[in-house]
């Protein structure tokens, strides 16, 4: 995900919560819990909200050596400047507000067991993505039953 700041939002706004609640915790998890859960047995919101809480409930707790975070400095591309985030003089001083992470997530069942959901996301990156995955899974008992 890519985003320059000057935020959209303002870096003031942006240093209370950095890109890992910003756009992780409430953006990329939603989707993760989406793509990771099982069919729900309506498509009722709380249906598919019961199947979401699911997949949440079984993540494996963060340790740190599954996370990078980091925050873009000003540098020269091309001739042309740009400033850093503690640049922006509405970022506070000293400021080590993450504007780049990435994680990789694990979910404790029996359909994810040992598969790594990698989570990245950052502001003022040289290129504007948005992968989108596409997966077509087995049935476990398929799977079990292949020699």
């Amino acid at each position: 995900m890519m985003d320059g700041c000057p935020c959209r939002i303002g870096c003031s706004y942006f240093d209370n919560y950095g890109i890992i609640r910003d756009i992780m915790q409430n953006h990329l998890l939603q989707i993760l819990a989406l793509f990771a859960m099982e069919t729900p047995v309506s498509l009722d919101a709380e249906d598919i909200r019961n199947e979401k809480v699911k997949v949440l409930r079984s993540m494996r707790p963060l340790k740190l050596e599954d996370v990078v975070v980091g925050q873009y400095k000003g540098h020269t591309r091309g001739g042309r400047s740009f400033p850093g985030y503690a640049d922006d003089p509405t970022v506070p001083k000293g400021s080590v507000t993450p504007t780049f992470a990435a994680a990789a997530l694990f979910i404790d069942n029996a359909r994810w067991d040992g598969v790594p959901f990698l989570m990245k996301a950052g502001k003022a990156l040289h290129t504007r993505r948005l992968h989108c995955i596409a997966c077509t899974l087995a049935s476990i008992s398929l799977l079990m039953n292949m020699n």
